[in-house]
């Protein structure tokens, strides 16, 4: 067990590098805290082998009816929940080029 636990940990932070130099961020990943802190987002990153087959078909749906130009995005509300918490999904190299083209206003 012990082993495992290394190898996912190992893992996971792996993750966490690749994503927040992808994202121009920093990786701190602390128990109990962001795993990365970037200037917008405070990311939670989870490493997985497989993701459910019914998200994978749910987001290639949001692709394939994309118009040219625009970017799929996958809502999922929950049940019970109030609309605000419904989930996003999109694509990282999405989420890169929106990022690109925010503009940070302090206020």
């Amino acid at each position: 067990m012990k082993m495992t636990v290394s190898k996912n940990r190992k893992r996971g932070k792996n993750n966490e590098g690749v994503l927040a130099r992808r994202l121009h961020a920093k990786r701190v990943g602390i128990l109990q805290g962001e795993d990365i802190q970037h200037q917008i987002f405070s990311i939670e990153a989870k490493e997985r082998k497989r993701l459910p087959v019914f998200l994978v078909k749910a987001y290639q749906q949001a692709k394939d009816n994309c118009p040219h130009g625009k970017i799929p995005l996958l809502i999922l509300p929950g049940n019970g929940r109030r609309r605000g918490g419904d989930l996003v999904i999109l694509t990282l190299v999405d989420l890169e080029r929106l990022i690109k083209n925010v503009v940070i206003v302090d206020g």
